[in-house]
């Protein structure tokens, strides 16, 4: 099945890579590194496994951005997706390390952002009520107790969000980094809003997503 994660991968590649000579991206290094290892066979051979530590390595490893992460007790008490610049997602080895592999769960979260603007600094992901985040939470809750219920322990769930784990001020270096994020991540989370399928990035996203979904999961 990795060729599927490899023809996949490149292509979405290839999609951002576009977007980034746009941007007049500078990070030719980075696009190439990531491309090479989207090209090793093996790459996908570490997804065989819910542990996703080895790919987050391998990811962090290229000199980019680190992975980040936002805990759920952080959206739980906050009760918003936070900005970037409030610093509240964390490291993603640092964390999973700090609560044990076999009780994390990552999340990537695919959605649609609902107050877009010509202004990307003026832009946000969610409602003016939150009604991203509430769903999040309620998600959040419903996944914990029925863990519990069938394997005797509330995890620890982790969200990959770009919003707020992806620096808002320096989205160029991060761009090339989005298949491998999505591969880093356990599990997908879709929030569908009725524009939701209109863009490329949010179809890509779970097609992406379900070649490297393959894992011998432990909940």
């Amino acid at each position: 099945m990795w060729y599927e994660s490899l023809i996949v991968s490149l292509f979405c590649l290839s999609c951002l890579s576009v977007e980034g000579k746009k941007q007049s991206n500078p990070m030719e290094g980075l696009w190439k590194r990531v491309a090479e290892l989207l090209q090793n066979k093996h790459f996908a051979k570490y997804a065989v496994d819910y542990d996703r530590r080895p790919l987050i390595k391998l990811t962090n490893d290229l000199n980019g951005p680190r992975m980040r992460l936002i805990h759920w007790s952080t959206v739980a008490a906050i009760q918003r997706i936070p900005h970037s610049d409030e610093n509240l997602a964390v490291d993603a080895l640092e964390s999973i390390d700090t609560y044990g592999i076999h009780t994390c769960e990552i999340f990537m979260v695919s959605h649609r952002w609902l107050r877009p603007r010509l202004d990307s600094s003026q832009s946000h992901p969610d409602s003016l009520d939150n009604v991203k985040a509430h769903a999040i939470n309620e998600f959040t809750k419903w996944r914990q107790e029925w863990i519990k219920s069938k394997y005797g322990f509330s995890p620890e769930i982790f969200y990959w969000i770009d919003f707020c784990c992806i620096d808002q001020h320096d989205l160029t270096s991060a761009i090339p980094l989005l298949p491998l994020w999505v591969a880093c991540c356990e599990r997908f989370l879709r929030i569908e809003t009725p524009d939701y399928s209109e863009r490329a990035w949010c179809r890509l996203e779970p097609l992406l997503s379900y070649v490297f979904q393959f894992a011998d999961h432990h909940t």
